[in-house]
Parts: C-alpha cells; structure tokens; sequence
C-alpha cells in the first residue's frame, strides 16, 4: 500500500494572513508596553509587512487612502519589526519600502507613518509624542535597540563596568542622565532608549550585562538564557572579543 501523501499547505491570500496574524498578535500586544516586547518571529512579521504592502500599494493604485484600521497590530508589529532588524544609521524607509514590496510611486511615508500612530492609540500603547521625528521617532522607541545598534551598546556596557564593578543597569541610566553628552558613543535610537525607555529599558540593559557575564564563561551560551533574542549573541560577542 503506498504511504499516504501529505496534504498541501492551504494558501491564504495577504487580507486572510493578515486576518490570522491580527488574531495571535492582538492579545500579546495588549501585555506590553512595547511593541518590541512581544518578541514575535521575525519571519512572521516580513509575512505581515509584505501583505500590508500589497494592501497599501491596491489602495493608492485605486487612488484611495490606504486603509489599514483593519489590522492595527499587524501594522505596529510589522512596522517595528523592520525597525529592529533593519534601522541603520538614521534610515528607516528605504528598507520598509524594500521589504513592504511597494513600488517607488507609492512610497507615501506620511499616510503609512500616520496609520502606525493610529495603530498605536487603538492597541492603548504610548505613541510618545513630541519626538524630533514624527514617525520614526515613536517607531524606534517601540523597537528598543535595534540590532544595528547593539555592538555599540554592549560596548559601552564593559567600558563602564570595568570603570564602576558592580554597576547594575540603575546605576548605568543615573550616569548617562547625569551628563549631557554621555550617551554620544550611541546611535541615535539607542541613546534615547537608555535614557527614556523606562522600566522596560532598565531591564533590557539588565539582561545585556547578564548577557555580557554569561559570555565570558560560556562563549556558546544562547542569549535567551537571561531573557533576550538571539540577535543580541553576535554583538556581545565581538564586543568581548574586542
């Protein structure tokens, strides 16, 4: 008797997978603060970008506003996916344009940068008003540290601690409140992540320097462990290294 074949993947169309993602993603954004708390596959929120980006390109074509209301935690979560792993030295849009799958003409940053405050205030999360960049601005404080910045960060972490033994993530963000250029050694994104991100920063910094003591006795160690994702391993490495 031939073995029994293995029933096909059930397609879904963008508005179908952005249904399905907008269900699992809502709940766990409703716990956090942060968008970049949830922590969600990184694969999954390319998924959700590129779906949104045919959505978004549809309505423009048609000449009519791009209406992402449906999805408001697909829209943050998508948005800051790209911020965390793809943010590089003060460029943000060409790589959601790029990832998103919208064509040049389409490229519309303010109705898209628009949509993703209006996401923010339907999930109840802060979209931190006042920043230099109206946009980008409140979707870097809602990625945390992106990875372009992490070298640097855990950079200054060992420099500090082998000034200070014993500094705790507290005593870190009073020596960089203290003084106005302290924090220059950073991008921007993660200096004003350090100094304003709250709690939530405080025990970021906390994990990186319970990260950085893992290292050094166990160089294989998964940052998971003390609480971060993988992508923080290869930068506290090469900041040991160094």
């Amino acid at each position: 008797m031939a073995a029994p074949q293995p029933r096909p993947r059930k397609q879904v169309n963008p508005t179908q997978l952005l249904d399905i993602r907008e269900q699992e993603w809502r709940p766990k954004l409703a716990s956090f603060s942060l968008v970049s708390e949830a922590e969600l596959p990184q694969r999954h929120l390319e998924q959700a970008t590129k779906a949104l980006g045919k959505r978004f390109t549809r309505m423009l074509d048609h000449t009519r506003a791009p209406d992402l209301r449906r999805w408001p935690a697909c829209t943050a979560a998508a948005t800051v996916g790209v911020a965390i792993e793809h943010y590089s030295g003060g460029s943000f849009w060409p790589a959601l344009w790029h990832i998103a799958g919208v064509p040049a003409s389409r490229q519309e940053s303010d109705i898209w940068g628009k949509t993703f405050l209006a996401s923010l205030d339907r999930l109840g999360m802060d979209a931190f008003p006042g920043q230099h960049l109206t946009y980008v601005g409140p979707i870097l404080m809602h990625a945390g540290i992106p990875t372009y910045c992490l070298g640097d960060v855990f950079a200054l972490l060992l420099a500090r601690t082998s000034v200070s033994p014993g500094l705790d993530a507290a005593g870190l963000h009073a020596w960089a409140v203290a003084g106005r250029h302290r924090l220059n050694s950073l991008d921007v994104p993660a200096r004003r992540f350090i100094a304003s991100g709250g709690e939530y920063s405080l025990e970021v910094v906390e994990r990186c320097m319970n990260l950085l003591d893992l290292l050094r006795d166990d160089p294989g160690a998964d940052p998971r462990e003390v609480g971060l994702a993988p992508r923080f391993a290869e930068p506290a490495k090469a900041a040991l290294e160094q």
